[in-house]
């Protein structure tokens, strides 16, 4: 990571310290501090379950899942997030991606890890 990216990323963060939603706080201080986040992240939407319908992905859209016990998922989140600033995200987004990523590093460390690979049909 550039230590231009790895600069902006952190005042994105420092900024949303004093955003009015206490859920994006939260992740923002999680990312500050990494330290786990003050509530507990599944897919880290409060709206997933519309997702989950197709209200908002149609149903010919691809979608990539990484569960956070797979090896490469905090790096890979990371990566995105990285990117998605460079891309001109907005600072909600991006900050909602590292607080994943140190949850998923943090699952990690408590259930352990495993080689990515394809679910058993």
């Amino acid at each position: 990571m550039s230590e231009e990216t790895s600069e902006r990323i952190g005042a994105i963060a420092a900024r949303l310290m004093d955003h009015d939603d206490p859920d994006v706080r939260a992740v923002a201080a999680s990312a500050l501090t990494q330290r786990e986040p003050a509530r507990p992240l599944r897919t880290g939407r409060a709206d997933y379950p519309l997702y989950a319908e197709g209200a908002f992905i149609p149903d010919d859209e691809p979608v990539f899942v990484i569960r956070a016990k797979d090896a490469a998922a905090p790096a890979t989140v990371r990566f995105w997030a990285q990117r998605a600033a460079s891309l001109g995200a907005d600072d909600a987004t991006v900050a909602v991606a590292l607080g994943h990523a140190t949850a998923m590093e943090e699952y990690q460390a408590r259930h352990g890890r495993k080689v990515p690979d394809l679910p058993k049909e």
